[in-house]
């Protein structure tokens, strides 16, 4: 049985999502999403939060061109320790407390992080790996995602919810998989966040990226019938999960 939350599920979820800050010393360069504990010392949030960038693009990365190794995991491994990395974990209290990359699969765009913590004061999500998932059916997310006149790392909460439209098959993050594709609005910082059945504490999911798509330069016709060109874009927001059962079923990193 769902363990229903009607009542205050925005604040539930609020409270159940986490700021990530990765700082890359090499280039003094920040990298932010979103994430959730699912034990007092485990962390989850995407892989391509903690890299700074999606598979795709660090393939065509120089740096990670020139790294020898037997495998593309290796060689990630290598690309991520010359990044030399410091991750920390916002609390919603503003205090910040580190992290260290125990597992990735770039493959399911998926990071565990590891944290030395005792916090009573955070919410561990409780994890539904056999959800009975329909077309048209509710979930929410909350993250921290673009805000205009915010720096990446001071992005302020967003609640946001929709209805599962599809099952596809297609790249978003890592490689070609089957995600859950929502019909809501997600913007960049989401990434990480836990996907919830609405109005319920059970995740199902990790939000791991979006689809913006619209029409440009439209002809606009003024009152006189003069006619000019602008560019005007009517957006469509579509936000993708990815399956915490199809993480643990294919990872082999997710000892839950």
């Amino acid at each position: 049985m769902k363990n229903t939350l009607n009542k205050n599920f925005g604040e539930y979820v609020e409270k159940s999502v986490y700021r990530v800050v990765i700082s890359y010393f090499n280039d003094k360069k920040l990298s932010t999403g979103s994430g959730f504990f699912i034990s007092e010392k485990v962390f989850l949030t995407c892989c391509h939060v903690v890299f700074g960038s999606e598979l795709v693009n660090i393939r065509q990365n120089s740096d990670f061109k020139i790294i020898l190794g037997k495998d593309e995991h290796t060689k990630l491994e290598e690309f991520y320790k010359t990044k030399k990395a410091e991750i920390q974990i916002e609390l919603t209290n503003g205090e910040k407390i580190q992290a260290v990359l125990k597992d990735f699969d770039e493959f399911y765009d998926i990071a565990i992080l590891e944290v030395d913590t005792n916090k009573k004061n955070i919410n561990i999500c409780k994890l539904n790996l056999k959800p009975k998932l329909n077309y048209g059916d509710l979930v929410a997310f909350g993250g921290f995602s673009n805000q205009h006149g915010y720096s990446n790392d001071k992005f302020p909460f967003s609640y946001n919810e929709g209805i599962i439209s599809s099952f596809p098959t297609t790249i978003v993050g890592g490689g070609s998989y089957e995600h859950i594709r929502i019909n809501s609005i997600n913007l960049g910082g989401n990434s990480g966040a836990p996907l919830f059945i609405k109005g319920t504490k059970d995740v199902i999911g990790i939000i791991n990226g979006n689809m913006n798509w619209g029409s440009d330069n439209m002809v606009f016709e003024k009152i006189d019938g003069s006619r000019f060109k602008d560019s005007f874009r009517v957006p469509l927001n579509i936000a993708y999960s990815t399956l915490i059962k199809l993480l643990k079923d294919k990872t082999g990193i997710l000892n839950l």
